[in-house]
């Protein structure tokens, strides 16, 4: 008896750590125009939409994307291809939609 139940109750704690993180938000660009809907990674618990600046083109798009905690407290973001900034993040399934600018 006692074995079965602890069986039951692993089974049932390993739907909630895999179901933990279930936040839906909007990624992909403007550029490209690939704006789809996606499920959050672990780790990733905000709606993000940033306004970005192409480093060899100079083009300026919109992304939209999951985003850390940590990453939004920056409100700035580069790699060797954008510098992004304008953050807007929010909490809440699909926030970062395209009403948002």
């Amino acid at each position: 008896m006692a074995a079965s139940s602890s069986i039951f109750l692993i089974a049932v704690l390993a739907c909630l750590v895999i179901s933990a993180n279930t936040l839906k938000c909007w990624y992909g660009t403007s550029v490209y125009h690939n704006l789809k809907q996606i499920v959050c990674p672990p780790g990733n618990d905000l709606c993000l939409k940033e306004h970005c600046m192409g480093k060899r083109d100079h083009r300026g798009f919109i992304g939209s994307r999951c985003a850390s905690k940590a990453l939004c407290d920056r409100r700035y973001y580069e790699d060797a291809f954008v510098t992004c900034n304008n953050f807007y993040c929010c909490h809440g399934d699909l926030c970062n939609g395209v009403h948002h600018g």
